[in-house]
């Protein structure tokens, strides 16, 4: 019993925190219970969190090392996006320090080493596309980025990049800018949203359209998955 009550396994919710005198960046919730009910706590930070460099709104990406370390994307300062590191299963967190090079950046780890794939989905851009962003130390350095493979994105629009239990990886997204119906030069999958499959860890990607979307809540212009 002891054993289990330990160990079981867990639900995790990571929600935004505030701003301000009394800086939260964000909140915990824990559920042993499949969501009945929950346990929501604030994090103890360690280290020397950069606070100017951060925005309190986690990202949809958060995942555990091998050795059980747990990490949460969270918005940076502007263009710009961060993980958090738990080393005592989401009690203490640390700033990783390293920044990718866009918001609302969606990560996944490549292998157990601490080789991270990132790609930025606001307030920046090359030619058009999302920057990708390469860590080899868990997300404490970031290598300049080369451009993506994957269309720009504005104000309610978000990636997202997870591994599938066939070891693949899935990218979804949307092929144009908020306020425009045009994808960017070079973009041959279609207007309104995407799925990708990649079987070699992002090296290459298979892109199709994906023709259930809803029409931006701003500007109802083209098909989008929002957030």
């Amino acid at each position: 019993r002891a054993y289990w009550r330990r160990y079981r396994p867990r639900e995790w919710l990571f929600v935004g925190g505030r701003m301000g005198l009394n800086y939260v960046p964000f909140k915990v919730g824990v559920s042993t219970n499949n969501g009945a009910a929950w346990a929501v706590h604030l994090p103890y930070l360690t280290g020397s969190p950069n606070f100017g460099g951060m925005t309190a709104q986690p990202i949809n990406s958060a995942f555990r090392a091998p050795g059980g370390a747990m990490y949460l994307a969270m918005d940076g300062g502007g263009s710009d996006s961060f993980l958090w590191r738990s080393l005592d299963n989401g009690i203490t967190w640390n700033d990783q320090l390293g920044r990718t090079s866009g918001r609302h950046s969606t990560i996944v780890p490549l292998d157990g080493s601490g080789n991270l794939l990132s790609y930025g989905g606001k307030n920046s851009q090359i030619n058009g596309y999302m920057p990708q962003n390469l860590s080899a130390n868990w997300g404490a350095t970031w290598n300049t980025p080369p451009q993506s493979p994957f269309p720009q994105l504005r104000a309610n629009q978000r990636p997202s990049l997870w591994r599938l239990t066939n070891g693949k990886l899935v990218m979804v997204g949307d092929s144009q800018l908020k306020g425009t119906t045009t994808p960017p030069a070079g973009w041959t999958n279609g207007p309104g949203a995407y799925v990708a499959i990649s079987a070699d860890n992002g090296s290459t990607w298979r892109i199709k359209s994906l023709p259930v979307t809803l029409p931006h809540e701003s500007d109802k212009l083209a098909g989008t998955l929002g957030y």
